[in-house]
């Protein structure tokens, strides 16, 4: 069985560390705790819900024929050097856009992060703050704060009106991206450990780790941004296998750990030399993009149940809806649920070194009929184009750079409040609306 550790608590603008003595790592109380095939309302945080579902209810999304308002962040727009300080993909929480920039900078001369507050109608942020050492992922909006994985170590939160920093826990290793499920923030470390934080900084437990020693989750020495997926007393998570040598291939394993006892249930091992991208559960059935193919795993014993190989070595995360699983790999799929079967396919016309097209890794979101990937809307029964822009350049209007600075965030875009709020590697933020 796997041990816990709980901290005692800490006030506001506080500074927490790991250790102590045992307990549960539960979602308890309200919030967001089963959310699983239910659509989301607002965008709180990756993939919109604990699930990471990427599915939004059908009166959140923009109309068909949406204009674009767009906004850049300083300083990340002007540096030379984005695609190794990005922006963030968005959570949008009672009509306020939240971005994070200097996503997985490691380089003493690229720009600081920071987070940012934003809303559509204004020419500037309301509050930005600095992060010097760069966030690691998304933030996520829980309760009256916006709370982000910090490369000093640390899950840190600031207040969603001002901005002011509530509390920061120190967790002994790299974050990756917050989840909020029930009246827990959940976040994966560098050094394989799940952390549970109370969103009022008040109380935290952390997994024993889940990796050999020599194992870290990271790629080239940055950490990986995915986030766990949480579902009712289950937490799923990626952890590599092997990553001694940026340059191995890596064998990442999906773990699932019970967080009532901390024990582990089950890992599910495969391949793979992309990115890893956050898991996906809905209908007990975790959807995993792995080694260039979307693996579909029993949620209750960790077999699997069906591999789509996508011929792309940076799939997205999986989005499930009503019977389908949608996929970016260069182009944007659509996969039947049960068993696999490619239903349709949206082709992107990208070749290495070809300025005019952009691949799609950014994970897509469905709102009722729509899918939302890219910068634009496909139908969700054909793949159909209904507007906007997905990489090829003739599409539309909104193309913007070449694949570092015109690509979208890999997290996706948000749906909510009768808009789609995507996020650009160079720090532009966009809403259709």
């Amino acid at each position: 069985m796997r041990r816990r550790t709980i901290l005692a608590a800490l006030g506001a603008a506080a500074v927490g560390s790991l250790a102590g003595c045992t307990g549960g790592c539960s979602p308890t109380g309200g919030g967001d705790t089963d959310r699983g095939g239910d659509a989301a309302t607002g965008w709180r945080q990756v993939g919109g819900g604990p699930h990471h579902t990427g599915r939004a209810a059908p009166e959140e999304r923009p109309p068909s024929d949406p204009s674009a308002t767009t906004l850049g962040l300083e300083p990340v727009t002007d540096s030379e050097q984005v695609h190794y300080s990005p922006a963030s993909a968005p959570a949008v929480a009672d009509g306020r856009t939240y971005v994070a920039t200097g996503v997985g900078s490691e380089w003493d001369d690229d720009p600081p992060g920071g987070v940012y507050a934003l809303d559509p109608g204004r020419s500037e942020p309301v509050w930005s703050v600095a992060v010097p050492s760069g966030v690691t992922g998304p933030p996520a909006a829980v309760g009256d704060a916006v709370v982000v994985g910090v490369r000093d170590e640390s899950l840190t939160a600031y207040d969603a009106e001002t901005g002011e920093q509530r509390w920061r826990v120190a967790l002994g290793g790299t974050p990756g991206s917050p989840v909020v499920a029930g009246d827990r923030v959940y976040v994966g470390t560098d050094a394989g450990r799940l952390a549970a934080v109370d969103p009022g900084g008040a109380e935290r437990c952390a997994s024993r780790s889940l990796v050999p020693a020599t194992a870290r989750l990271t790629k080239g020495g940055r950490p990986i941004p995915a986030a766990p997926a949480v579902d009712g007393e289950t937490a799923y998570l990626l952890v590599d296998g092997r990553a001694e040598n940026a340059y191995d291939e890596r064998t990442a394993e999906l773990v699932a750990l019970d967080l009532a006892s901390g024990a582990e249930q089950w890992r599910y091992a495969a391949s793979t030399a992309d990115p890893l991208a956050a898991p996906s559960v809905g209908d007990g059935i975790v959807y995993v993009s792995l080694g260039g193919a979307v693996h579909a795993v029993d949620a209750s014993d960790g077999t699997r149940e069906w591999r789509f190989a996508t011929g792309f070595d940076r799939p997205s995360r999986p989005a499930v809806g009503d019977g389908t699983v949608y996929v970016s790999a260069k182009n944007v799929y659509a996969l039947d649920a049960a068993t696999g079967t490619e239903r349709w396919r949206h082709v992107n016309t990208y070749a290495d070194r070809d300025a005019d097209r952009v691949p799609r890794h950014d994970a897509p979101v469905v709102a009722g009929d729509r899918v939302y990937a890219g910068l634009g809307a496909l139908d969700a029964a054909t793949g159909e184009r209904v507007w906007g822009e997905f990489g090829n350049r003739a599409e539309s209007e909104y193309f913007w750079g070449d694949e570092f600075r015109g690509n979208v965030a890999p997290a996706g875009p948000a749906v909510a409040d009768g808009s789609t709020v995507v996020t650009l590697r160079s720090g532009r933020v966009v809403w259709f609306e």
